[in-house]
Parts: structure tokens; sequence; C-alpha cells
């Protein structure tokens, strides 16, 4: 019995005295440079509330600046729609302008349906769309190569070709008439 406490009494003094460093033995000492400060239960609290605190701001500028960028962004595109839409708006008027322009030169020149010049102009031969001369002399040239297009004025009255409806003339009437015969 007397040897299990003194084998007891040995583990129990080499037990403590691997826990405890040694001076002068590299094995045991702290921060791997020697240096065997310690901190204090009160150092190591403030540390890690110090810590605690400072992760917490990191946090919320990382969110501030996520805010930020969300609301960026959401401006940059609402004011891309918004131009978007501004040159869909622009573009809608000029086709526009350019039926108006059309319309007002095919009633000048006696076209029937001056929907129809609109439609068979050739825009590529146009040098400037915007410029109501360019649209009047391709009127001309289509008036040239589609006659059929425009009414023949006869006399005080302007008569419609080929309708034979509410009181224009055919082509054959048209000849009747200047033959003498109606």
């Amino acid at each position: 019995m007397a040897d299990e406490n003194s084998q007891s009494a040995e583990a129990t003094q080499v037990d403590a005295n691997t826990q405890q460093p040694q001076e002068g033995n590299p094995e045991h000492a702290q921060d791997g440079g020697g240096n065997e400060q310690t901190l204090s239960a009160e150092d190591a609290r403030k540390l890690r509330s110090e810590s605690r605190a400072l992760r917490t701001r990191l946090k919320e500028a990382e969110s501030r600046v996520q805010e930020f960028e969300k609301t960026t962004l959401t401006d940059t595109e609402r004011r891309e729609r918004e131009l978007k839409d501004a040159h869909d708006q622009l573009e809608k008027t000029r086709i526009q302008v350019r039926a108006l322009r059309v319309e007002t030169a095919a009633r000048k020149l006696g076209f029937i349906d001056p929907d129809d010049a609109s439609a068979l102009i050739n825009w590529d031969s146009v040098d400037d769309p915007e410029n109501p001369k360019h649209v009047e002399k391709a009127l001309r040239d289509l008036r040239e190569r589609k006659p059929h297009l425009v009414l023949i004025h006869n006399g005080d009255a302007s008569v419609g070709r080929g309708t034979g409806a509410s009181g224009a003339l055919d082509m054959n009437q048209l000849i009747r008439r200047a033959a003498g015969r109606n």
C-alpha cells in the first residue's frame, strides 16, 4: 500500500510538472517566442468584448455598403429604363411626323390614298426622310411609276381612277368623255 501511495504521489508530481511551464525549457514556452506573459481573466474579457464590438461594426458596415450598392443599382436601372422609354417615345414621334409629312405631300400631289403612298415609298432612295422636300420628290417618283394611285384632274373636279363608285369615272368613261360620247 505504501508503494501505491508513493506511485500516485509521483504521478501527481509529474502531472503538475507537465502543466506548468518551466523556465528555460523551450517545450513549455508560450507564443512560440519564449515570451511567458499571460493574460489575466479581466484582460481576456476586455479583448473578447472589443473583438465582438469590432465584428458587429464590420457586419453593420458591410450591410450598409450592400444597401448603398443596391440603391445605386436600382437608381441606375430606373434611369436606364426611363432613358429607353424616352427613346422609344421619340422614335414613335418620328414615325408619326414622317407619316404626317407623307400624308400632306401625298394629298398635295393628288394621291387617292396617302397611306398607300406612304407604304409604297422606297425610303432607301430618300436622302433625308426628315426633309419635306425630299419626301415630296420621292412621292413624285412614285407618281411617275404608279400613276393609277393619283387622282385625274378633269376640268373643275378631281376624279379617281378606276373606282366607278360615288361619281368617280373609270378609264373607259374618261375615254368616252374625251371622244365626245357619254
